[in-house]
């Protein structure tokens, strides 16, 4: 089950923990921290925004500047130590009078720490503990103030072991490290999450003959927009006037530029490097491409992998847990007579603990993963899928319209009845496949449109999966697709071109065969060769003739299984998830749902302005087939940098509580150690899938600054650990 929109924090995005999540409440916190750093960042323009933040800061400063005073003025209780036991000893008198006062004014400035820092601190404990699941924070709390009773005790006894330095510290450094903690998991989240920055705001359309001036939001439907060179594209549309070179990176990852000219389509997002553009606006706002892919990040965001919910059941039992053992070190040492040490001691444990460190060690890899994607034009729905991809054995393609180009030339027309007419064949095959998105219907259609034939609407349109449509035209009902698609056994002949054939029956039997040329895309052979240098095992499946296939076969060196129907697909996928392991197809997204559906992850090619009707679980909005190995390679190397996260947030715990249990921690180190892992965890995942391709543009340029030849076999991996 996902996560609901309301169980994400308001500030950083993680997931809200169970005993945090406030229904009633419009903005919900994943930590104290969080909460902490919303408050001091709200804008003076909202309720409280101004008064609010101004007294946390003021709170900070003050418990931050009483704190230092109060290790200035501790060393007065250590003149002993300072001086020597024999000076000490012959000023004995005037030594317990400055210790004395030492002591009541370190009570006094503690208390001041107290109020500032450890209010704030406590409040969100409480707050918390009222879902009857206290946090570590509550705990932290109790165990400070303990110390601090006990320094107050010893005070009035006029014993000079006393712990306000300690108390004050460790306030500090929870407060400030958690505030820490909360800037950079919100950096981390939100530097890969927003596609939209660097839309501008506001345009200048023509309206009424003359050019206005507009914000983005006003924008609409068949409004003509200037784009000036180095602007971005504001809406998707298509250019009525000028020229130029558009950069997509921000959409398809794809670095090159485009050249653009008059017709051309334009995405929103894309910038506009050279020329002046006018563009007549398709769709704005929250239609257009770059803000759907938004919108499928943040529900992929919410959609967290299955090593998570493992995540969280261990948290749910880590806080216990560590309680327990708090006070059994403090129930131990005060059985041995010693409780000033069980309550330090007990105090370490507690804040050695980072439980914050499993919380947010999973989602916040997978966010910067996600978000890397994104930025190649790569949408991956999920975090599940990103866990699967990193799984993948087996890559199964579609040949027509994935490894080939959707654009088919149209080489011949044989007429297959005596009074048959290729012109007339032609443009009742354009007619009826009107609504077909197949490669072959829309090749028929350009070739029809070429040739100055007018089509018309077809009455009781069908497709047949896996074999072609049937359409009423005329009183007369025709089919077009495959040779399976007649009423009647037809046999087609010997014609072995390695031509495409798509053929068109009327009721009386075969009327034409089209012959139509497809041109392998230039990037199919890279990528097959960057999944087989991943260890992945590639085949073919097609519906298409054994001719066209075996010829794919031989350019690729690929095993290739042809004339399949939808259902024989989806059997070949699972021969091979029996024989290799999990299984990823790549597909245009049209005849391949059902085999796109039953795979471990889909990838579904096709243009942007395609991208809400195509199924799977990944979606490529460019045609770069080395966004596939490209995906792979991200999901693999965000695994990696889970498993060290986890690896890591367990490994600290495990030794850190059990140096702070043997007493081999003091609790200001262990509160200074639990703000270093949060921190350590944090920026290991802001690294997740910064993975680039060899021989990719920016590896050469990147090779060619440093002089150094850019690796030909194996992703290369960015900054950081791999």
């Amino acid at each position: 089950m996902s996560e609901s929109p309301d169980h994400f924090c308001a500030h950083c995005g993680l997931p809200v923990p169970w005993p945090r999540r406030k229904p009633d409440e419009a903005e919900t916190f994943c930590c104290f921290g969080c909460r902490f750093a919303h408050e001091i960042a709200r804008p003076s323009s909202e309720e409280g925004g101004s008064a609010g933040s101004g007294t946390l800061l003021l709170r900070v400063g003050v418990g931050i500047f009483v704190t230092l005073n109060i290790m200035v003025f501790n060393w007065l209780l250590y003149w002993q130590h300072v001086f020597g036991t024999e000076t000490a000893t012959g000023l004995s008198g005037t030594y317990e009078s400055v210790a004395a006062l030492a002591s009541y004014g370190l009570m006094l400035l503690c208390t001041i720490v107290i109020v500032t820092l450890g209010i704030p601190l406590a409040g969100d404990a409480i707050a918390t503990s009222r879902r009857l699941r206290p946090d570590v924070n509550l705990l932290i709390v109790i165990a400070v103030l303990a110390a601090f009773a006990l320094s107050v005790a010893n005070t009035l006894r006029g014993d000079h072991h006393v712990y306000y330095d300690t108390v004050a510290l460790i306030l500090v450094f929870v407060t400030v490290g958690r505030y820490l903690d909360a800037q950079t998991a919100r950096r981390a989240a939100l530097e890969t999450s927003s596609l939209l920055d660097g839309l501008p705001n506001r345009v200048t359309v023509r309206r009424d003959g003359s050019e206005v001036e507009v914000d983005t939001t006003r924008l609409r439907a068949g409004d003509v927009v200037a784009v000036a060179a180095g602007q971005a594209v504001p809406v998707d549309g298509r250019i009525l006037e000028g020229r130029g070179h558009l950069d997509e990176a921000r959409l398809t990852g794809e670095s090159r530029p485009r050249s653009a000219d008059v017709g051309d389509a334009v995405m929103a997002g894309s910038v506009s490097m050279d020329g002046h553009l006018w563009v007549r606006a398709d769709a704005v706002a929250g239609s257009t491409l770059i803000a759907r892919m938004q919108e499928m990040l943040e529900t992929a965001r919410q959609r967290q992998p299955r090593i998570q919910r493992v995540a969280d059941r261990v948290a749910a039992w880590f806080i216990p847990g560590v309680t327990l053992l708090a006070v059994t070190v403090f129930l131990f040492h005060l059985v041995a007579g010693n409780a000033t040490r069980g309550v330090l001691d007990g105090l370490s444990v507690l804040l050695i603990s980072c439980p914050c460190a499993l919380g947010f060690a999973v989602p916040l890899t997978t966010w910067a993963a996600l978000g890397r994607a994104a930025a190649h034009g790569i949408l991956i729905d999920s975090g599940r899928t990103l866990e699967r991809a990193a799984a993948i054995r087996h890559v199964i393609f579609d040949k027509t319209g994935t490894l080939t180009h959707h654009d088919m030339r149209l080489e011949a027309i044989d007429r297959l009845s005596e009074d048959a007419d290729e012109a007339e064949a032609l443009r009742i095959a354009a007619s009826i496949s009107g609504t077909v998105r197949h490669p072959v219907a829309q090749s028929l259609r350009a070739a029809a449109r070429s040739m100055g034939l007018r089509t018309e609407a077809p009455v009781d349109a069908s497709a047949l999966p896996g074999l072609g449509v049937e359409a009423s035209l005329g009183g007369r009902t025709y089919r077009l697709g495959s040779h399976r698609i007649a009423w009647s056994d037809f046999e087609t002949g010997a014609c072995d071109d390695g031509l495409v054939h798509a053929y068109l029956f009327d009721s009386n039997g075969p009327v034409v065969r089209f012959r139509l040329g497809e041109r392998l895309r230039d990037a199919a052979p890279r990528a097959i060769t960057l999944l087989r240098d991943q260890g992945l095992s590639v085949e073919v499946l097609t519906g298409d003739r054994a001719g066209p296939a075996e010829r794919i076969a031989r350019r690729l060196g690929v095993p290739v299984t042809a004339e399949l129907l939808p259902g024989a697909k989806v059997d070949g996928l699972r021969r091979a998830r029996t024989k290799s392991g999990q299984v990823a197809v790549v597909g245009d997204g049209i005849n391949d749902a059902a085999v796109l559906a039953e795979s471990d992850v889909g990838f579904a090619m096709g243009s942007g302005t395609d991208l809400a009707h195509q199924a799977g679980h990944v979606r490529l909005v460019g045609d770069a087939l080395e966004q596939v190995p490209l995906t792979l390679a991200i999901a693999r190397h965000a695994k990696r940098r889970i498993r060290i996260n986890l690896a890591w947030a367990f490994g600290y715990n495990g030794i850190g509580i059990g140096l702070a249990a043997m007493g081999l921690l003091s609790p200001v180190l262990a509160a200074l150690a639990m703000v270093g892992s949060s921190l350590l965890i944090v920026m290991t995942a802001r690294g997740a899938g910064a993975v680039v391709l060899p021989d990719d543009p920016r590896v050469a340029s990147s090779a060619a600054a440093r002089s150094t030849p850019a690796p030909t076999t194996a992703p290369v991996v960015e900054g950081g650990l791999a």
